[in-house]
């Protein structure tokens, strides 16, 4: 999306990709706009860091403010809260927001993820059970297996270990 973004401003600036002078480009802003249901705050943060299975310093942070739009655009616009690009676009913002909710295709993606949980509890479950049958393991390295395996924080595979009897 950006790289679209990037490309129609290099694009409408006339702006030499090849020059062996640094171009100047806007700073990137990304947006989410909430409409569900759920208490949501009116703005939020959050990093997409936190989506990675495991972010290194290496890791490109990406940070999109979260808009609860479920006060209608034009008050956004009256009260000022991102008025230009919503004055620009705000027949796309409506289009997005107004998007069909497809409740099959949401149960469905729901049912998926239930079932990988229950997948990842029943091996968590499995490997405690195995590491109960080795008289020579303790529970510290139980829980610490469990952390290098299913990549469980400490408190998360104490939990395992004491519920799993």
């Amino acid at each position: 999306m950006f790289g679209k973004l990037y490309s129609k401003y290099i694009e409408a600036n006339d702006l030499n990709i090849y020059s062996e002078t640094l171009q100047i480009l806007p700073t990137p802003r990304y947006f989410v706009f909430y409409n569900g249901c759920d208490n949501a705050p009116e703005t939020e943060d959050l990093c997409l860091t936190n989506a990675f299975a495991k972010p290194d310093k290496s890791s490109i942070e990406v940070t999109a403010t979260v808009y609860n739009v479920n006060a209608t655009v034009d008050s956004c616009i009256r009260d000022g809260i991102l008025a230009d690009f919503l004055r620009r676009h705000k027949a796309e913002v409506m289009d997005v927001v107004l998007t069909e909710y497809d409740e099959v295709k949401h149960i469905k993606m729901i049912e998926k993820e239930a079932e990988a949980r229950g997948e990842a509890i029943g091996q968590i479950k499995g490997a405690i059970k195995l590491g109960r049958k080795d008289p020579t393991m303790t529970d510290e390295q139980l829980v610490s297996k469990l952390v290098n395996i299913f990549e469980l924080t400490e408190d998360e595979a104490w939990k395992y270990v004491r519920n799993c009897e």
